[in-house]
């Protein structure tokens, strides 16, 4: 998807993408908590993209996974952290970890909190609404913007689930009511069905190491940390 770039970084020196994706998101569920903004009966939802898997169809920028840490720092020997792709599909590969992550330790900790943790995929939504191809040549802008909305049965065909915002909105909305799924958590929901994310996505030891860079990196102090890593 992407041709190679040089990362970006955010103040505290954490690739964009992880922060945006990731880092932003796990900072708001923590904040949440800690102030008591989340309902005694709530549900948690992350979402994610097809990217983060290796095995979907026409997917040119799987994830390079080798630790949290070498992710949001983009520090890569093989160089693959120079393509803008592989960062993107590494940033939601991430949000897998983390939800999963945060489901088992809801389920060990016995937790009395009625909280449903589940991951949301909307399916492939071309026509540029996530403004992916921003940071790209005007070329693949043009590509990605113009032509690859019009190609629907191009991708349905190599077995891509497509959709539309209106479409995807919907599924979502009503995953978030709990008007569909209503007493799963822990599991991966492409659009409007139940779905096996990545084999990689289901290792628990880089889930523990994903939550445990995170709460290290978001906790200012001790007591926050261990605060975080309550519930």
């Amino acid at each position: 998807m992407s041709p190679a770039s040089l990362p970006s970084f955010d103040a505290n020196g954490v690739e964009m993408a992880f922060t945006v994706n990731h880092v932003n998101h796990a900072l708001l569920f923590f904040l949440l908590k800690e102030k008591g903004l989340l309902a005694p009966r709530c549900r948690l939802i992350f979402s994610t993209t097809a990217l983060h898997d290796p095995k979907q169809p026409l997917n040119q920028t799987p994830p390079a996974w080798k630790s949290t840490e070498a992710v949001a720092r983009a520090t890569d020997a093989e160089n693959s952290m120079l393509n803008a792709g592989v960062r993107y599909s590494n940033s939601k590969l991430g949000v897998i970890f983390f939800a999963y992550a945060l489901a088992a330790k809801l389920v060990s900790a016995g937790s009395d909190k009625d909280w449903s943790v589940v991951v949301y995929e909307p399916g492939f939504v071309p026509g540029g609404g996530s403004r992916l191809s921003r940071d790209q040549p005007i070329l693949i802008r043009f590509i990605l913007g113009y032509i690859v909305p019009w190609m629907f049965w191009y991708f349905k065909g190599k077995g891509i689930v497509t959709s539309t915002p209106e479409k995807s909105g919907k599924a979502l909305a009503d995953l978030a009511l709990g008007r569909t799924f209503p007493n799963v958590s822990g599991k991966y929901i492409l659009l409007d069905k139940e779905w096996k994310s990545s084999e990689e996505s289901y290792d628990v030891t880089k889930q523990e190491d994903c939550w445990r860079w995170t709460v290290e990196f978001l906790g200012k102090n001790a007591a926050q940390k261990q605060r975080f890593n309550s519930l």
